[in-house]
């Protein structure tokens, strides 16, 4: 188990002691929460009711259950909803309930960020499960062969998300030769030595990273190495007038920086930018794709050769000063 063991100990005592109540698990990886979820099974016999799903649950569905908890049972229930992919007014369906559960009714409410209306946060309780570090390393190299320095890399790399981890091996990892395929090492050529051939490979980018999970994994991925090609100039020094141009004509640096510096920078041929500040708010636009729903309706071609042409901008202005 990877899941720290005061975790699990905390919500058995709980339960035990309680007839109903609601939990928020909090947390990158899903996967970690639903199997926080199945070890509670092995540990106390309930029924599961679930409703997880990738696209937004129909506020039917929820109706649905909500009707369905309220029916009177001598079996303990966990009702397990992913937060992620209900609405707004889905969530002001369920308040009633979630004040008052039914006996013999835990709900667990599952959600990547903290961003929950204070109403069902107020009606919870609040608990951030993520992978125990030493444990889940040792996983690694146990069940899929990593050496150390990989199950490290790894771990630092997708910031313990299991999800995003389940996602490079499967994908990106030779279990047989203990090594990253070759889709991976063109990765790191791309952020490390500024892979001009890959930039335009459309290929590649909608081939790797053409689901939601895997579009996840890239901007961990780019946002971990791109900041670290900058850790040692953390102030980059602009005297260029056409990167002055470049920058005023990017679609996400023209929301960064105000219209006023950019007229100024361009006169005065100088201006320091922080480029950690440019790096967060660059990444910030585009994570607000954050779900898979509104993934697919986005043209993936559009999306990656403008957000890859950014980054490839960043690392050319690394490599120039």
């Amino acid at each position: 188990m990877i899941i720290d063991e005061n975790i699990i100990s905390n919500i058995k005592n709980f339960l035990e002691k309680k007839d109903n109540g609601t939990f928020i698990l909090f947390g990158d990886s899903k996967q970690i929460k639903l199997m926080l979820i199945d070890k509670m099974k092995e540990l106390l016999q309930f029924e599961k009711i679930m409703l997880i799903d990738n696209d937004t649950i129909p506020i039917e569905k929820v109706r649905y259950m909500l009707n369905f908890v309220k029916l009177k049972s001598n079996v303990l229930r966990f009702v397990v909803v992913d937060l992620d992919n209900v609405n707004i007014y889905s969530m002001n369906a369920m308040l009633k309930t979630l004040e008052e559960p039914p006996s013999n009714c835990f709900f667990f409410l599952l959600k990547s960020d903290t961003n929950v209306i204070p109403t069902i946060l107020s009606r919870s309780i609040r608990i951030f499960v993520n992978p125990d570090k030493s444990k889940l390393i040792e996983y690694l190299i146990k069940n899929y062969h990593f050496p150390l320095n990989w199950a490290e890399f790894l771990f630092f790399l997708t910031n313990g998300n299991w999800d995003l981890i389940l996602f490079f091996i499967e994908n990106m990892w030779n279990q047989k030769e203990r090594k990253p395929k070759e889709n991976f090492s063109k990765l790191i050529s791309f952020v490390v030595d500024g892979n001009e051939n890959l930039l335009f490979d459309e290929d590649y980018w909608l081939k790797n990273f053409g689901s939601f999970i895997s579009f996840k994994f890239l901007l961990k991925f780019i946002k971990s190495f791109v900041r670290d090609i900058f850790i040692i100039n953390k102030i980059l020094v602009l005297k260029d007038v056409e990167i002055i141009k470049m920058l005023e004509k990017n679609l996400v640096f023209s929301k960064i920086i105000s219209k006023d510096k950019l007229i100024s920078s361009y006169y005065s041929k100088y201006y320091s930018f922080d480029i950690q500040k440019i790096l967060d708010n660059t990444f910030d636009q585009v994570s607000k794709i954050n779900n898979a729903n509104l993934f697919k309706k986005i043209n993936k071609k559009i999306l990656y050769f403008t957000f890859i042409y950014q980054v490839y901008q960043l690392i050319s202005l690394s490599k120039s000063r």
